[in-house]
């Protein structure tokens, strides 16, 4: 019969296996000390000296923590889509809007005459709108540009 320390156990038990003994283990008082010591030096600076020492700092980590920094300073997913959200809510509310404007002034040609520039305007307004709201829908708008 195998020793069940040392038989080969799933991915997911020598994780969480490794998570208890981290969480297990006091954390060390030194990095604490040194993060509050490098933040108090951080602070004293003028701001264009912290603008430096922050780009070299980012410089000078591995990709893969330069891209954690990163991702911790952008907004998260519902962030996001509430500007998304209220983009698409602005652009909805514009088109709604100018197509009121341009039946109006279908209307009121009846009677009278339109300037016909600010029909023009309107009409550019409105395709501006309707194309935008489609790119949305669409994705095109949120999809990543082709390089090169």
């Amino acid at each position: 019969m195998p020793d069940p320390t040392t038989a080969r156990k799933p991915n997911g038990v020598r994780r969480a296996r490794a998570a208890r003994e981290r969480l297990a283990t006091p954390p060390d008082p030194a990095p604490a000390a040194a993060k509050a010591s490098a933040a108090a030096a951080m602070s004293a600076l003028p701001a264009d000296a912290q603008v430096d020492v922050t780009k070299a700092t980012l410089q000078a980590m591995p990709a893969a923590e330069q891209n954690a920094v990163l991702r911790s300073l952008s907004p998260d997913q519902k962030a996001t889509n509430d500007i998304w959200r209220w983009t698409v809510m602005t652009f909805a509310i514009v088109l709604v809007a100018v197509t009121i404007g341009v039946i109006g002034a279908v209307i009121v040609s009846f009677w009278q005459e339109v300037d016909t520039m600010l029909v023009q305007v309107l009409l550019t307004l409105f395709t501006t709108a309707a194309g935008t709201l489609a790119g949305f829908v669409s994705g095109r708008a949120s999809a990543p540009r082709p390089t090169g």
